[in-house]
Formats: structure tokens, sequence, C-alpha cells
């Protein structure tokens, strides 16, 4: 029976032993040192074809990102030759945790709307390239819209805590990093194809830019 016990205690012991391991290794092996790049979010072209932006600096909705830590913040409101509207909100985050505490989909329903269905799109037309957007329908007080969201870290893209954390288990021991750009895309709903249509071109458009510029030296 002491037998037992000892041997239950021991198994305990070395369980505790590796989960303590992991955390020290996760630790010491975590995020040194972000590496801010030589370009700004306000580089982002003027005119995304065939949506173009007049210049002016634009609130997406300032009740939901307020206070939200970023080190570049850039919010746009680009408009094709139809009157449609999309708002880009893009922020630079040197420190990862800080930009997904602020997710769309807290954000969003925090401030009262309702999400009524969300789905990956395609970024490119590479069948090898893994790009993708997420794309959420939602709706408050009967009004309705789309948003399109994820988060870049050099060529890698993730779009909650656990994907950040399967990542970063997969780069242990890499003493450098990029910064998370978090991209987030909204549109109002008057017809749901055609802004659909609208929404993943613009992320197409946005993606191309910033893949471009994280790829140039």
């Amino acid at each position: 029976m002491r037998g037992n016990i000892t041997r239950r205690l021991l198994v305990a012991i070395g369980v505790m032993a590796v989960c303590i391991g992991l955390v020290y290794l996760a630790s010491s092996h975590g995020i040194p040192h972000i590496v801010l790049p030589q370009w700004h979010l306000k580089d982002c072209p003027k005119k995304l074809d065939p949506w173009t932006w007049n210049g002016e600096k634009e609130k997406v909705d300032s009740r939901l990102f307020r206070s939200i830590g970023a080190v570049e913040v850039e919010d746009r409101i680009y408009q094709n030759a139809s009157g449609t509207q999309v708002k880009l909100h893009t922020a630079l985050f040197d420190d990862t945790q800080e930009g997904l505490r602020h997710s769309p989909m807290n954000c969003y329903r925090d401030n009262g709307w309702t999400k009524l269905s969300d789905e990956f799109v395609s970024l490119t037309d590479d069948p090898e390239s893994s790009a993708k957007m997420c794309v959420s329908m939602w709706e408050q007080k009967g009004v309705k819209c789309l948003i399109g969201y994820w988060y870049q870290l050099g060529d890698e893209q993730v779009f909650d805590r656990v994907e950040f954390s399967g990542l970063r288990w997969r780069h242990i021991g890499q003493r450098e990093w990029p910064p998370m750009v978090k991209v987030l895309i909204h549109i109002n709903v008057t017809d749901t194809a055609t802004d659909s249509a609208h929404l993943n071109d613009f992320g197409r458009q946005v993606y191309q830019w910033l893949h471009h510029v994280q790829e140039t030296p």
C-alpha cells in the first residue's frame, strides 16, 4: 500500500516538474525583442484600386478602439466610384497580448453588436497560400455590417490567442519577432452579395500592400 502511494507521489511530482519546465521554457524563450519596421501604417496608399481615400483622417468608431495600447493606429474611409464606403482600421502593436485583447470579436460584441455569421475567405488566388480573412456579419438595432479582420506577424497570420500560442511554440528560440499588425475592415450592409464582394476585394488590396512592405528590405 505504502509502495503504491510512493509511486503515485513520484508520478505527481514528475508531472509537476514537466509542467514547470514547460512554463519556464516558454517564458525564457518568449518574445525578447520586437523589431519595429521601417514602414508605417500611414504609408498605405491613398488609392487601392478601385478604392480611393481622400486623405482626411477618419475614426471607425471611437467607442470600439479606445486606449488600445498600439504603437501606431491609422483609421481611414475609402470610397469607390459608386459611392460605396469601406472603413479601414489598422493598428501596430509591440505587445501582442494587448493586440489580441482588442479582437474585433470582443469589441463589437461588447458594444452591443450581435454576430449573425462568420467564415474565412482567401486573400490571394494562389492555391498554395494560406492567407485568409475572417469575415463576419453583425447586427445592432436593425443595422447590419460586415467586418473582415486578421492579425499579421511577418508572413504569418493569427486570429485569436489560441492560434498565437501555437505560433509561439513553433518559433521557440527565435530572438527577434516582427510586430503584430491588426487589420479590420468594416462595411455597412445594403446588399449582402455586393457588399461581401466589396469587402473581399478591399481585403485583398490591403493584404497585398502589407505583404509587399513586409517583404521589402
